[in-house]
């Protein structure tokens, strides 16, 4: 089965999470990715904890199924080589800083010259238009403005970051999308245009689409800390006698199943906790019977009787047991495949299962220029002697 993006070629500059994570999504549904690094490699392929070859595990996953070649940009010889990749390419992904695209020649009107149906995918910190154009930043810079940090941890702690960078890889998604909606108005007019996505832009954005700055325009309402707490329903973590369950009790139909099984009935008819508003309102109260029935049972009792009654559930796993969660196994978001210079290493696969189109991991992480044979003498049309002085003069 052919692959739905397979005539697509993408010239992947980007560094980190954000952009690689774009790409590979690009990649695993048939685009061929080609990953631009400096000579001798760049900055993120240590950024981490490091495998043996050198680069870091989170290095390896973003950058499956990608082919890589090195090329000095800075240099004039180098730039009209990557001159010559545009004229034979569909996307260029980038994700500098914006002092650095105009200097570097990755502004929309520069490349268009050189290829008029390129589509320019640039991702960063603010966007290419507005007030804070100039600023630089990462995740974190991006959370902590979207008032995202404000309303997370627990009351009375300091504002909390998410671990997990949600606005890198929420930012990878919408630009991998908005690539192609580029691609499929190129279909049609022929015309390549940019997709600006911002990490500042992703995190207001989806802080908005929960709609909490409505609820404070609108009511006034800030958003307080409640630490696993929801603030529309009762829903927490709970200590269990062998470890921790997280229980949404979210909606009356749940509420009642739970009350059914729990054996504890007669709360149905308390009228303060006969909403999900009250429940939220009255959780102290109700931490009160719900805390001692779960604390006397495993966690694995917790789940088995709220499951049978379709109750949502689940183990707060450690990194140990979500690593073996036999769901991510059979699902394949995780599974095992070779990788130069590692071994067999536990992979991300793919996360989105099309039916007639589906993706595919077809490689590991390409070691630094790779296939810079592959790309220069095969796309371009080098021979083994540029390649040697381009070399010698570290061009790639």
């Amino acid at each position: 089965m052919k692959c739905v993006l397979e005539d697509i070629r993408v010239i992947d500059l980007s560094r980190h999470m954000s952009g690689p994570y774009c790409s590979s999504i690009l990649a695993d549904f048939g685009a061929e990715v080609i990953r631009v690094e400096r000579p001798g490699g760049d900055e993120d392929r240590h950024y981490g904890y490091r495998a043996p070859s050198g680069d870091s595990w989170a290095f390896i996953n973003r950058t499956r199924n990608k082919k890589g070649v090195t090329l000095n940009l800075r240099s004039p010889r180098g730039k009209a080589i990557f001159e010559q990749m545009v004229e034979r390419s569909d996307v260029v992904l980038e994700n500098f800083a914006v002092r650095d695209k105009k200097k570097l020649g990755l502004d929309f009107d520069s490349l268009t010259k050189i290829n008029p149906k390129i589509i320019l995918a640039s991702i960063s910190a603010y966007g290419l238009t507005g007030p804070n154009v100039h600023r630089v930043g990462f995740d974190p810079i991006a959370q902590a403005e979207s008032g995202a940090m404000s309303f997370n941890g627990y009351p009375g702690n300091p504002p909390t970051r998410s671990a997990v960078p949600w606005v890198d890889y929420s930012t990878a998604i919408y630009t991998a999308f908005g690539v192609m909606v580029a691609l499929r108005h190129r279909d049609r007019t022929d015309i390549g245009q940019v997709v600006d996505v911002s990490l500042a832009d992703v995190a207001s954005g989806l802080v908005a689409a929960h709609g909490i700055y409505t609820e404070f325009e609108k009511e006034g309402i800030e958003r307080p800390q409640l630490g696993n707490m929801s603030p529309y329903a009762y829903a927490d973590s709970f200590r269990a006698k062998d470890g921790w369950v997280f229980i949404s009790l979210t909606r009356d139909g749940i509420w009642r199943r739970f009350l059914k099984v729990a054996g504890i009935e007669s709360l149905d008819q308390d009228p303060r906790f006969d909403s999900d508003e009250k429940r939220v309102r009255n959780r102290n109260d109700l931490d009160k019977v719900i805390t001692p029935w779960v604390e006397k049972k495993t966690v694995d009792e917790i789940i088995s009787i709220l499951e049978k009654s379709f109750v949502p559930c689940a183990r707060i796993n450690s990194i140990k047991q979500a690593f073996r969660a036999r769901h991510l196994w059979e699902r394949e978001i995780l599974f095992d495949m070779e990788h130069d210079g590692v071994g067999k290493v536990a992979t991300l696969g793919v996360v989105v299962k099309c039916t007639e189109t589906p993706g595919k991991i077809r490689r590991g992480g390409p070691q630094v220029g790779q296939d810079n044979e592959n790309i220069y003498k095969g796309l371009l049309g080098y021979k083994d002697e540029d390649l040697s002085k381009l070399k010698q003069d570290g061009i790639i």
